[in-house]
């Protein structure tokens, strides 16, 4: 099964140099190379390139703003920029840096070590925009548990609403029935009380009708 293939832009004012990179690269990657910047802008935003090789200096743009504009664009956050320099070009190398450049390489160029930095640069993307995803995948499944356990909690408050609010009842009803199991023993001692006056008042009465008759 043949690996996927990675798609490169290339862009350079000198043809001569468009053709050494490409040469190199074409049994490795998929290559657009172009020296007009117009032409390469339009294949920046009409396309998905996995990496980018930029002539430093080039008379229409210089690889450094071409750089700054690939970076705006959302879905190249993470795609690596080579630029292609002089040997005493530092300054402008650190420009690159600051503006998203991942790497560069000094003419004559090596085909060699093009290919392991790119290789490498690339692998490290890939990984980079993987991390994400799972980063991203792991905050939503993160929130979505946070929600049910937010969730869960309402619940579980709600139950222990309604069984403070059964307990309360239930302790109203107990208190209730205290409260008549008090009157009822009040109300037997009442009833005991009048049958007892009312068996004095008939011996009274009784005595009473003797000492008449």
């Amino acid at each position: 099964m043949n690996e996927t293939k990675y798609k490169i832009l290339v862009v350079d004012d000198e043809e001569i140099n468009l053709q050494i990179i490409e040469a190199n690269l074409q049994s490795d990657y998929i290559v657009d190379s172009r020296t007009s910047i117009k032409e390469a802008l339009s294949l920046i935003e009409e396309n998905l390139y996995d990496a980018f090789i930029f002539d430093i200096n080039m008379d229409e743009m210089d690889g450094l703003d071409l750089c700054k504009i690939v970076k705006n664009y959302r879905k190249y956050i993470y795609t690596p920029v080579i630029f292609v320099t002089v040997v005493d070009e530092v300054e402008k190398i650190e420009k690159g840096f600051s503006y998203g450049a991942y790497d560069y390489i000094t003419k004559p160029v090596n085909p060699k070590e093009l290919k392991i930095r790119l290789k490498a640069h690339i692998k490290i993307s890939k990984n980079q925009i993987e991390l994400n995803e799972n980063q991203l995948h792991l905050n939503e499944e993160i929130q979505k548990l946070t929600k049910e356990l937010v969730e869960a909690n309402k619940n579980v408050r709600i139950s222990e609403e309604i069984f403070q609010g059964r307990e309360t009842k239930f302790k109203y009803n107990d208190e209730r029935i205290k409260e008549n199991l008090n009157f009822s023993k009040v109300f037997d001692q009442r009833v005991l009380d009048m049958q007892e006056k009312l068996e004095k008042q008939k011996i009274l009465l009784s005595e009473v009708k003797k000492s008449l008759g």
